[in-house]
């Protein structure tokens, strides 16, 4: 876990995605976090209070600002990466599926049935801060 040591969430980049979710409430525009899909390099730096940590903050953004959160942090395999970051081509395709069909439609239809506007915002969660 040497790549995380000493990982807390906090920062500019929390401070700025609270920002954008407060606005987005502000603005009665509904809020959707992913988390990210991170290839086996990257989850094996995260130990039980790295997730623990990290899910302890998401929960509370959840609540503050009623947004909902989808992880997707070890849902691709790394056969669809091209490198330890980022997605390849067919990762890329299948991932965009994924929210299409497991987010997006999903979430539309939530709105739609409880009146609210269908306008979604999607944010992408904040990166673990190194």
């Amino acid at each position: 876990a040497g790549r995380f040591r000493g990982y807390a969430p906090g920062g500019t980049t929390a401070a700025a995605l609270e920002r954008l979710l407060d606005r987005c409430r502000r603005q009665n525009v509904a809020a959707v976090l992913i988390g990210a899909p991170n290839s086996s390099f990257y989850r094996q730096n995260f130990t039980p209070d790295i997730r623990a940590a990290y899910r302890e903050y998401v929960n509370c953004l959840t609540k503050t600002y009623a947004c909902c959160f989808f992880d997707y942090s070890d849902y691709v395999p790394d056969s669809l990466f091209q490198d330890a970051v980022h997605l390849n081509p067919v990762g890329s395709m299948f991932f965009t599926r994924c929210l299409t069909d497991e987010v997006l439609s999903r979430y539309r239809s939530e709105c739609i049935v409880r009146g609210a506007s269908p306008q979604v915002g999607f944010v992408k969660q904040a990166a673990l801060k190194r």
